[in-house]
This record gives structure tokens, C-alpha cells and sequence, in this order.
């Protein structure tokens, strides 16, 4: 993978911003969409929240347009698995499978921290092999611009 370097830019009718200042925006707005995540004022999604702050650090040319979408090409495919993992993880509550396996826990480990934490580690690793064949074939045989040949083996480490 490419390191990030900072795109000299020059906003119409601008200067270019040095790289301190084009650090300085982008911290903020990351600082600002972390602060949203964690607060979710009125249940708002990031969505709503991460879209103004990556326009305005393109806009205030913090980050050139073309490097924006060089970026947003190269994350298309881990932005896509993520949905995707969002999806089945809504249906998954809608179903009350989370609910199911907390009660669960709960009956199991009778209030011992240590048998709660192997419990959760059972679950969590009954429910994560199913996801790795999906995963490591998408990984193998997409050509998403960066895919390296040790692409599988880093989605089958990774999950």
C-alpha cells in the first residue's frame, strides 16, 4: 500500500495549504466525526456527519479531488465487505440472535468474569469462520487496484 502524502492543492482563487495547516483541517474533522460517532446527536448516522467534514477537507484543499478519489477507489472494497458485515449484523439483531447469545452467556457464566470471557470468546469465534471462505475469495479473485497475490491469507489472519 501507498503511504498517505498530503496532495498540494490549490482550492480556485487559493494558495495552496501548507501541510501543517492540511494536517491541522484533517485532524479536526476527523476529531469532529469521532466526537459525532460517540455522541450520535438525535441518532443521527455518521453518514451525516463524515460527508461534510470529507468535503470540506477537500474543499478548504487539504486534500486534492483526484487523491480523494484515488482513496475512496483503493477503500471501495473494505468499504463494501464493512456494509455488507453491517447488513447481516442488522438482520442478525433483528432476528434476536445478539439477544439469544447474551442470555445465554449470561445463564452459562452465573456472574464469573473469567467463564464470561472464554464464553464470549466461543461465541465470537462460532460466528466468525463462516465470514472467512466469503472473505478470502472475494480477496483471491477481485482485481481491485493494490490487490497483492498475499491478499487471502491477510483476510484469513485479519478476521
Amino acid at each position: 500500500m501507498v503511504p498517505f502524502r498530503v496532495a498540494r492543492y490549490s482550492p480556485p482563487g487559493g494558495p495552496a495549504l501548507n501541510p501543517a495547516a492540511a494536517e491541522a483541517i484533517s485532524v479536526t474533522a476527523l476529531l469532529g466525526l469521532l466526537a459525532w460517532a460517540v455522541i450520535r446527536p438525535g441518532g443521527w448516522p455518521e453518514l451525516v456527519a463524515a460527508l461534510p467534514a470529507a468535503l470540506a477537507v477537500v474543499v478548504s484543499g487539504a486534500l486534492s479531488p483526484g487523491a480523494a478519489r484515488a482513496e475512496v477507489r483503493q477503500l471501495a472494497p473494505v468499504i463494501g465487505f464493512l456494509a455488507a458485515v453491517l447488513v447481516l449484523a442488522q438482520l442478525c439483531d433483528d432476528e434476536g440472535v445478539f439477544r439469544a447469545c447474551g442470555a445465554w452467556l449470561a445463564r452459562s457464566c452465573a456472574g464469573r468474569p473469567r467463564r464470561l470471557l472464554a464464553g464470549v470468546f466461543v461465541v465470537s469465534s462460532a460466528t466468525t469462520p463462516p465470514m472467512l471462505p466469503a472473505a478470502a475469495a472475494l480477496a483471491a479473485h477481485k482485481k481491485w487496484p493494490g490487490n497483492r497475490p498475499d491478499s487471502a491469507p491477510q483476510v484469513r489472519v485479519s478476521c
